[in-house]
C-alpha cells in the first residue's frame, strides 16, 4: 500500500529523506519536478540549484555563509508580469525569459521550467509524469 503526502518546506535536505518524487515550486508554478534523488543531487532550475546553495554544510570547521549561495531579494516590485516569474531573481536571467518557459523533459521522470534547457523536448508536465513511476498532482 502507497502513501502519499504533501510535504511543504524550503529544506531540500529533509525533502529528500521523506518522499521518493519531489516537485519545486516558485511562485505557485512547478519550476522543476522529477525523482527526488535526482532533483537534489543535480538541481537543474537555478532556484532549484540555489535552494541547494543555500543549504549550511554540517561541519562544525566550516564557517556559515563562506560557501552559501544567496538568493538575490531584488525589489519584490520586479516581480514577472508576464515571463518566468524568477527572472528578476536569477543569476541566468536573459532577453527569453520575458516569454513563460514551458516545461522541457530531462529524463523519462523529470521536467524543469527554464529556457536554459532550451535543447531538450517541450512536455505536458501532468501527462509525462502520470506515464512514469512519479505521482501526478
Amino acid at each position: 500500500m502507497g502513501i502519499s503526502i504533501i510535504y511543504i518546506t524550503h529544506d531540500l535536505t529533509t525533502a529528500y529523506q521523506v518522499g521518493d518524487s519531489i516537485y519545486v515550486l516558485y511562485r505557485g508554478s512547478v519550476v522543476e519536478a522529477g525523482n527526488v534523488e535526482n532533483v537534489v543531487q543535480q538541481p537543474s532550475h537555478p532556484y532549484t540549484q540555489l535552494l541547494m546553495g543555500s543549504i549550511p554544510v554540517p561541519d562544525p570547521r566550516v564557517p556559515w555563509g563562506d560557501d552559501l549561495s544567496a538568493i538575490s531579494s531584488g525589489d519584490q516590485r520586479d516581480v514577472a508580469v508576464a515571463g518566468c516569474a524568477f527572472a528578476p531573481r536569477c543569476p541566468h536571467a536573459f532577453d527569453r525569459c520575458e516569454d513563460d518557459p514551458p516545461h522541457y523533459r530531462l529524463d523519462d521522470d523529470r521536467a524543469v521550467k527554464c529556457f536554459l534547457y532550451g535543447d531538450r523536448p517541450v512536455t505536458d508536465l501532468d501527462s509525462m509524469l502520470s506515464q512514469n513511476t512519479m505521482s501526478p498532482i
